[in-house]
């Protein structure tokens, strides 16, 4: 079956306010790209995710910009159309991680700023800020939402584990991987992005350490290719992974060791992934010494180890994009639910 991906929300060329905006492009062939209907709110670095055929998005940050902070809408393909009848997180937490397993989400973390559910625009957001607001918490917090499969997600609702994360954190990556949820790296504190790994077993209910990354890194992106995991791209606190450009590194799945897989000497802050079978595709992201968002995709082969070339160049082959994009998210989607127009 073929696939295509959905580009959601982030930033423009202009850092002042994210987006709304929804793209879908196909990757697999022409490049062709096709507007879908805006979010319900503006998101940047929030999470995005596949659900019983339908894309859910969840959070965001930062506030007071970021409207969509603590609030989870979904897309209908049949309909056309975003909803917002899935209740808003019991916390108003920026930028937490998400992972679906069992049919279940899971919400993992997050930069927790006692911000009111009921403060919904960005002017009484700012009013807030303005008057005070109390310290930043990293929340350790993990939530599950239940009965997301039923036709009206406003009757479902959000519990916390009783097990916490191992180490607060915002900013880090999530995935369900081989019936665990791993959580990889973010921040702990405005100086200190981490490089830990911790895993959530819903057989016992526990969080353990998993083995490190080999680099720091948040707002990177956790995927699984060809059933391994890979940790792509994100900023560092690292000297030398911001000369070099992002990396890619893989987790050895007999020994939980990580290992790097691949350099793009192209450091880029902000750019998120997918995967389609064995390509991995990176998108966007800002240059940091420019300080402009990228129009731009690449895409790396997990069974060749090879970045896709310039047909006759040693160059490294860019796409375009049909608008400059960061800090936003990638959806792969099954192209039989997609109409082109």
């Amino acid at each position: 079956m073929r696939q295509s991906v959905v580009l959601l929300g982030g930033e423009g060329d202009s850092r002042t306010s994210p987006a709304n905006k929804c793209t879908l492009l196909d990757v697999l062939d022409t490049n062709r790209a096709n507007a879908l209907p805006n979010m319900i709110r503006e998101r940047d670095t929030f999470c995005a995710f596949l659900l019983y055929g339908e894309i859910f998005v969840v959070s965001g940050g930062p506030l007071p910009l970021g409207e969509g902070v603590g609030y989870v809408e979904r897309y209908d393909v049949l309909m056309r159309k975003w909803s917002s009848k899935t209740r808003p997180l019991p916390l108003r937490a920026m930028r937490p991680s998400t992972a679906v397993l069992n049919d279940e989400i899971y919400v993992i973390g997050g930069l927790y700023q006692d911000i009111p559910m009921d403060l919904s625009s960005p002017e009484a957001i700012r009013k807030f800020y303005e008057d005070g607001v109390s310290a930043e918490i990293y929340s350790d917090i993990v939530f599950k939402y239940h009965d997301a499969q039923h036709p009206n997600m406003g009757k479902g609702y959000w519990t916390e584990l009783p097990t916490k994360l191992l180490k607060g954190r915002f900013g880090h990556a999530s995935i369900a991987f081989n019936g665990k949820i791993y959580v990889t790296g973010g921040a702990c504190s405005r100086a200190t992005v981490l490089q830990t790994c911790e895993v959530y077993d819903p057989a016992t209910g526990n969080w353990t350490e998993g083995k490190p990354m080999i680099t720091r890194r948040f707002f990177h992106t956790l995927l699984v290719a060809k059933g391994e995991l890979y940790a792509v791209a994100g900023d560092s606190d690292d000297e030398r992974f911001s000369r070099e450009g992002f990396t890619i590194e893989k987790m050895d799945t007999q020994t939980g060791v990580w290992k790097l897989v691949t350099t793009l000497a192209q450091s880029r802050s902000g750019c998120c992934a997918c995967c389609i079978d064995s390509i991995i595709y990176v998108f966007g992201g800002r240059d940091k010494q420019k300080e402009e968002a990228a129009q731009s995709w690449v895409a790396f082969n997990v069974e060749t180890t090879e970045w896709r070339m310039r047909e006759g160049s040693s160059e490294i082959e860019t796409k375009s994009l049909p608008r400059s994009f960061s800090f936003g998210a990638a959806v792969v989607f099954p192209e039989n639910r997609i109409t082109w127009t």
